[in-house]
């Protein structure tokens, strides 16, 4: 993907990645990287293949909150990556919560019960298309599976415990985020982490349809 080199007043200015310097610029509670380089990090997905799972054998795709209201939904599809100097695939993401239902769809990537106590942040490269209009905002959720006395998955009402982040300052061009896990309120075990979600909705998108490009997703 392309990595940020400086920020001249609002505006952010990219460079290819290959012609990046290490660096961090930190924007709210999301840190904007500069192609850093750190001793441990997980990869969950390139798209470089096209196809699932992920590269950590998890399934994924889109999901629409109701899958029967022709007014909303989502859809992925790999393509080939535009961004400067790289090859391989991203996913786009084309999502519609304009609705007069509530409404709000996403992407899931399934994740195979992860300890992320070590981990410090999730990462992740997105754009908007300018062509087709994009939210510079959408949230960011990763679940957790919460396990019986006996160390099986509970399958109790709450089964799952959802950290959740609001991700601001998507634009047109690559841009790679970090988002602190201490940052994803609701999060309060990382000792088996089985879902990621990009969640695009009615209540918090800034463009109600639109076109999102989602790329080099990891944990570090």
């Amino acid at each position: 993907m392309s990595c940020l080199s400086e920020r001249e007043g609002s505006v952010t200015l990219v460079k290819p990645r290959g012609v990046c310097k290490r660096g961090l610029l930190s924007v709210g509670l999301v840190v904007v990287l500069a192609s850093v380089a750190w001793a441990e990090r997980l990869v969950v997905d390139n798209f470089d293949d096209g196809a699932v799972p992920n590269l950590l054998g998890g399934d994924y795709g889109a999901w629409n909150r109701y899958p029967d209201d022709d007014t909303q939904g989502c859809q992925t599809a790999a393509v080939p990556s535009d961004a400067a100097g790289t090859t391989g695939s991203a996913l786009r993401l084309t999502y519609d919560v304009d609705s007069p239902n509530a409404a709000y769809c996403g992407f899931w990537s399934k994740l195979p019960g992860l300890d992320l106590r070590s981990s410090q942040r999730l990462v992740l490269s997105l754009r908007g298309d300018a062509a087709a209009g994009f939210t510079t905002q959408l949230k960011v959720e990763l679940k957790h599976e919460a396990l019986s006395p006996e160390g099986e998955p509970d399958a109790g009402a709450m089964r799952y415990a959802t950290g959740q982040h609001l991700l601001k300052g998507v634009t047109g061009v690559w841009q790679s985020f970090a988002i602190p896990l201490d940052a994803m309120a609701g999060l309060s075990d990382r000792s088996r982490v089985v879902e990621l979600v990009i969640l695009v909705d009615d209540m918090t998108s800034t463009k109600k349809t639109g076109t999102l490009y989602l790329d080099d997703i990891a944990f570090e």
